[in-house]
Formats: structure tokens, sequence, C-alpha cells
């Protein structure tokens, strides 16, 4: 039984769609010629162990930034790397923060005092 499948991935980031699931990078690869300018593809190992976290909780990345100064941002895929959970990070564009959430409004409310709680420290 294979331990890892390669996913033929096309579409715009935005509305990315799973053109095929093969068991060899090969075969995945074969299949590019069939998809898009955005098409590539993914390796996923088969049953990977799920990120731990509190109960009831997912991940969730939040991003507040300075030219647009709202918070966005999304619930984490399953197997979506992220960065250590409650730590904000600034790129000179955008604070980023994930933070382990019951739901979007929980992750927004966390996102915001981990935020301003990082620009008030930084802005001393």
């Amino acid at each position: 039984m294979a331990t890892k499948v390669y996913l033929f991935m096309y579409g715009y980031d935005d509305d990315r769609k799973i053109g095929g699931v093969f068991s060899t990078r090969a075969a995945a690869e074969a299949a590019l010629r069939f998809g898009d300018e955005y098409s590539d593809v993914i390796e996923l190992e088969v049953d990977a162990p799920l990120p731990t976290g509190p109960p009831g909780k997912s991940l969730w990345q939040r991003y507040y930034s300075i030219t647009n100064p709202e918070y966005t941002g999304h619930r984490l895929p399953i197997y979506e790397p992220y960065d250590a959970v409650d730590v904000v990070t600034f790129d000179g564009r955008q604070y980023a923060v994930t933070v382990w959430a019951l739901d979007e409004a929980d992750a927004l409310q966390q996102s915001i005092d981990k935020i301003e709680g990082y620009r008030q420290a930084q802005a001393v």
C-alpha cells in the first residue's frame, strides 16, 4: 500500500481543484500537460498524523495589513504548514499570527489581542 499520494492540482490560488490522484510522482507529473499555467503536483502522506491542539479547536491564520487596515485570514487546511502558534510576525507590510480557536469570531478576537499587544510592545 502506498504511503504517499500525489495530487495533480490546477486552477487559480483561490479556486484550486484536484485533477487527479496518483500513486507516483512520475504519473502525476505526466498529467501536468493536461493542466493550466497554475498546475502543479502536491505530495501528501496517507493517514498522516493530525496536528495536536486543544479539543474542539482548529488552527486559524489571521493577518492585519498596514496598507489596508483590516483583519483577514482563514482556517488552515489540515496539512498546510504553519508558523509557531501564538507568535506574531511582521514582514514590513502585514502582521500575521496563527491561533487555536473555536471558530472565526474566536480567532479574530485572539488575533486582535495578540497583534495589538505586539504593536504596542514595538512602539515602546
